[in-house]
């Protein structure tokens, strides 16, 4: 669980070099360039991050068998998604059409490009990104994905059935895998 959050923080969707008046945070699905992008970038990357933690929320209360808290979490959960699938799509606005970098400098970034492709192509069904308006839309297309199927999951504390929250619970993986590969490919697109 400490791995995951780690991840989610260094991943959510890029910005790291950015003028010296203004560094971006660099989580998970944070694009760097202009401030303007980088802001909606920065606001983007915590409010999904706070999704995330509606969600790890859902889980505890999944433990406990709170069936009214699993569905209160899951019900935030899902609207701050929607209100950082928006802030995704003013990205996505502001986002250029650069060429990305797929060439990795290390061992750990060849694993984890290869993981993204491999989540992108199949697990996503999409065409590796190209462009940094690829990545973007990438980010507003997975994000939206989880949210749909985090909205229809039948969790139930009670039920003998954990299909639908361990569904959920690789889904949300694959998103922070996802979203980590988004950032160190934008990041190499910087120059």
């Amino acid at each position: 669980m400490k791995c995951a959050v780690q991840v989610c923080l260094v991943v959510l969707f890029l910005g790291t070099a950015m003028p010296p008046q203004h560094v971006g945070s660099a989580t998970f699905f944070d694009p760097i360039g202009n401030v303007g992008l980088l802001s909606k970038g920065d606001e983007a990357a915590a409010t999904l991050n706070e999704a995330l933690a509606a969600v790890h929320l859902l889980y505890a209360a999944f433990e406990r068998k709170e069936v009214e808290k699993v569905q209160r979490h899951k019900e935030q959960a899902v609207e701050i998604l929607t209100t950082s699938i928006t802030l995704l799509q003013d990205v996505d606005r502001l986002a250029g059409e650069k060429p990305i970098v797929l060439v990795p400098k290390n061992d750990e970034e060849k694993e984890m490009l290869a993981e993204f492709e491999r989540n992108v192509v199949d697990k996503y069904k999409l065409p590796v990104p190209r462009t940094q308006k690829d990545l973007s839309a990438l980010a507003v297309t997975i994000v939206t994905k989880f949210k749909s199927q985090l909205a229809d999951a039948k969790i139930d504390p009670r039920s003998s059935d954990l299909n639908p929250i361990w569904s959920v619970m690789r889904s949300k993986i694959y998103l922070e895998q996802t979203g980590l590969a988004v950032s160190i490919v934008w990041s190499k697109s910087r120059n």
